[in-house]
């Protein structure tokens, strides 16, 4: 009922506006003090709807194992999420949004792994609401089987889930003209093919334009047939099969073109030289459409420390850069 009380005041206001442009140099000066005063009533109502979606609790708040899809034999938990929200002195603060996707080689891990030192950085200290969310895994056991999850069920799920925030957005106090996309390793790619294919978003109600920017952290995947045809390890064939087409399809990388509002991406550079290669063919392939591309040489560490380094107390090598990165594409 609220939401519909407010679109039919939006109507109202919207028409309202036209009918003075149109009528405004026939009118006297009582009939358009009139018009001006009704119009400005109604647009208060407008606002004063709209507040009352705005956040109750002040408070920092965690909001626990949030559903955000249903389907009929799935573990409610591979649908669920977990939000993070900061304090804030008014109701009406909107703040930016930071979606977190786990990694685990699409097969296994927990939007709950891991955050503990990401919670106090994005929301107690950079004060945004924070995300982590969960995905169908493609289960190592049921390979080969019916129903087995592979792409791009992983991806569509974190859209699901994005829609999920944008459209509660005032009430759980996000600002959806700011959403970042955070991911490590199978996270990583998600978040980049999310940020590049603009058909998954689609297919849940969404465009790129949703996303103001994107940090992979560490994924060979942005081009899988020449990692896939090198490395032939099972976790790929696990989540993506055996047809090199759907290799292609799920491959940032082939998805890279001027002109489709591709927000701007952090990456992070390190591993072997084909892990390496594989990054700055991705970087170089952004640069060319125009894209702003921003990258962390993180030689010396492991994939599983780059993960671990986000947020945590002394870090220098990934969360300044990440944080400095976040702060030019959020906080303006």
């Amino acid at each position: 009922m609220l939401r519909l009380y407010s679109r039919t005041l939006l109507a109202s206001s919207v028409s309202l506006a036209l009918d003075i442009g149109r009528h405004w140099i026939y009118t006297n000066f009582m009939d358009k003090l009139k018009f001006t005063i009704f119009a400005l009533v109604l647009m208060l109502g407008l606002v004063g709807a709209r507040k009352k979606e705005c956040l109750k609790n002040l408070e920092a708040q965690d909001l626990l194992n949030l559903q955000y899809a249903k389907i009929e034999g799935v573990e409610p938990g591979l649908l669920s999420l977990d939000i993070y929200i900061p304090r804030r002195k008014f109701p009406c603060d909107l703040r930016p949004l930071v979606v977190w996707v786990h990694g685990g080689a699409w097969a296994r891990g927990d939007k709950a792994n891991n955050v503990k030192f990401k919670v106090k950085l994005f929301r107690d200290s950079l004060g945004y609401v924070f995300a982590s969310v969960n995905y169908r895994l493609s289960r190592k056991n049921d390979y080969g089987k019916p129903g087995h999850i592979q792409f791009p069920t992983h991806a569509l799920d974190v859209a699901a889930a994005l829609r999920w925030l944008i459209v509660r957005g005032p009430s759980l106090g996000i600002d959806t003209t700011k959403i970042a996309l955070i991911g490590h390793s199978a996270g990583a790619h998600i978040v980049a093919i999310l940020g590049t294919d603009e058909r998954i978003l689609r297919a849940r109600g969404l465009t790129l334009r949703h996303i103001k920017c994107v940090v992979s952290l560490d994924t060979r995947a942005y081009g899988l047939p020449k990692v896939i045809s090198k490395t032939h390890r099972f976790f790929y064939f696990n989540a993506f099969g055996n047809d090199q087409e759907l290799w292609k399809e799920a491959s940032p990388i082939y998805h890279v073109e001027p002109g489709k509002h591709i927000p701007p991406f952090l990456l992070v550079r390190r591993g072997s030289r084909l892990s390496k290669q594989i990054c700055d063919e991705f970087r170089s392939k952004l640069e060319e459409a125009g894209v702003p591309v921003a990258v962390i040489n993180a030689d010396g560490i492991t994939h599983r420390e780059v993960n671990l380094l986000v947020g945590a107390p002394c870090d220098t090598l990934i969360t300044p850069k990440l944080v400095k990165f976040l702060r030019k594409y959020l906080d303006n």
